[in-house]
């Protein structure tokens, strides 16, 4: 028996539900549950989907973010450090992105790859380190509370392996 989504009449009213709801909640008071509508659909959804997939291949090239490259010793308007790099590695990723059919020229190719490298290495320190502490919080407190009830120390062992996972 196929799943309920392999309709594709379901799948259709499972995507225009979420689409309404999106429409009626704001983007700005409700940030979460919008962003948790779009994993769903994105979850339960193929990337096939027709509705996901650019058919006519047309891009709007027309629509561009005029961003001024940064350079070193910038700071934001709290007088905060920028990462400049990580800054103009962004929006140069964003530029190829908005014109796919540039990415596709070697030498833009190059360029694009180093950007998106920068960018995903930056993200991945940011969550690395994100983790690790609320990680290492966890664990301490876990370690106190096994402590405190007499628990041996292969128990406390157990929660902090169990702490040190990523959900």
């Amino acid at each position: 028996q196929p799943s309920a989504l392999a309709v594709s009449k379901n799948r259709l009213l499972l995507l225009k539900t979420c689409n309404k709801l999106l429409k009626r909640l704001s983007r700005e008071d409700n940030p979460s549950l919008c962003g948790r509508l779009l994993i769903l659909v994105a979850r339960l959804l193929p990337l096939s989907e027709r509705s996901g997939v650019n058919l006519t291949g047309m891009f709007d090239t027309e629509n561009t973010t005029e961003y001024i490259p940064l350079k070193s010793g910038a700071s934001d308007q709290g007088g905060k450090p920028v990462d400049v790099a990580l800054y103009n590695s962004l929006w140069k990723c964003q530029d190829y992105l908005s014109n796919p059919p540039l990415i596709l020229e070697e030498k833009n190719w190059v360029n694009f790859m180093e950007c998106l490298r920068d960018v995903m290495h930056a993200f991945d320190e940011t969550t690395g380190a994100d983790s690790e502490a609320s990680a290492s919080g966890k664990a301490k407190g876990r370690e106190a509370t096994a402590g405190s009830a007499g628990a041996t120390g292969a128990a406390t062992a157990a929660a902090s392996s169990v702490a040190a996972l990523p959900y």
